[in-house]
């Protein structure tokens, strides 16, 4: 059977790329593909797709993760409360802290690919300097 993601990007929800970045990230961690891990590596990337340097998870707090066209669809994974988002995204080994060497960075409820928060990082230490 297909997971959700799978369907998702199969139905051009969600790109090719980011279902492929979740599997990525799973197979690293050991984790599903229909995972909250897999949900999240797949949400930020499509927010990089779309111009954004990272997802804000509080903004997603009960609301489905990959609107489009289904955002009522009761299959459709959905955020949930930050605090409890990060606790379970921190157990992931493909999951670090801002400058440490994995796939995601979370920082104060904000989910980067590591190679966005680490430019976002260097332009603001420009700018201080």
């Amino acid at each position: 059977m297909n997971s959700l993601l799978q369907r998702l990007a199969h139905e051009g929800d969600i790109s090719w790329l980011s279902y492929y970045f979740a599997d990525f990230i799973c197979s690293r961690d050991g984790a599903t593909i229909d995972s909250l891990l897999a949900h999240s590596a797949a949400l930020v990337s499509e927010a990089n797709l779309a111009g954004n340097v990272c997802v804000e998870l509080e903004h997603f707090d009960g609301r489905a993760l990959f609107p489009g066209n289904r955002s009522d669809d009761p299959r459709m994974p959905r955020g949930l409360p930050p605090g409890e988002w990060c606790a379970a995204l921190e157990s992931s080994c493909c999951v670090g802290a801002g400058g440490q060497p994995a796939p995601l960075i979370l920082e104060a409820n904000r989910l980067y690919l590591n190679r966005y928060w680490y430019y976002e990082h260097r332009v603001a230490q420009k700018i201080l300097a």
